[in-house]
């Protein structure tokens, strides 16, 4: 079964409106490139993704054309669990990732078409939303 976000989750998240506002639906980023996945130590974390929307049209060479562009930052803290699987292989290509609640904050978990897959609960998230290709 996919991972999938409620909105209702997004929304209790520092940043969660936008992400939902920007996208239309809560994301489940199939196909984002995780740009980077740094512990900066005490507990904490960033994890970087490219995301976009796929639409249905596709261009003359037949590849799905894409809209919505953006680079997604999570930031995490307090980070009580990490679980990685491949974790020098960034840029890594996400299959699913969900956030999901927990009594003790939240879980973040991603599995992987290639690459970086992972789960951890941290106590404390924030998203944020640049929007366009990364630089």
């Amino acid at each position: 079964m996919p991972l999938q976000t409620a909105p209702e989750t997004l929304l209790a998240i520092p940043g969660g409106r936008a992400l939902l506002d920007w996208f239309g639906h809560a994301p489940r980023f199939h196909d984002a490139e995780i740009l980077s996945f740094d512990l900066v130590g005490g507990g904490a974390a960033t994890l970087r993704l490219h995301a976009w929307t796929l639409l249905r049209e596709t261009d003359a060479q037949g590849y799905y054309l894409t809209e919505r562009h953006a680079v997604v930052t999570l930031t995490l803290r307090g980070i009580e669990r990490l679980e990685c699987r491949d974790l020098d292989a960034v840029p890594a290509i996400v299959f699913d990732l969900a956030i999901l609640p927990d009594p003790r904050g939240f879980e973040v978990e991603w599995t992987s078409s290639v690459g970086l897959q992972g789960a951890l609960l941290a106590r404390e998230i924030e998203i944020g939303l640049t929007p366009g290709r990364p630089a």
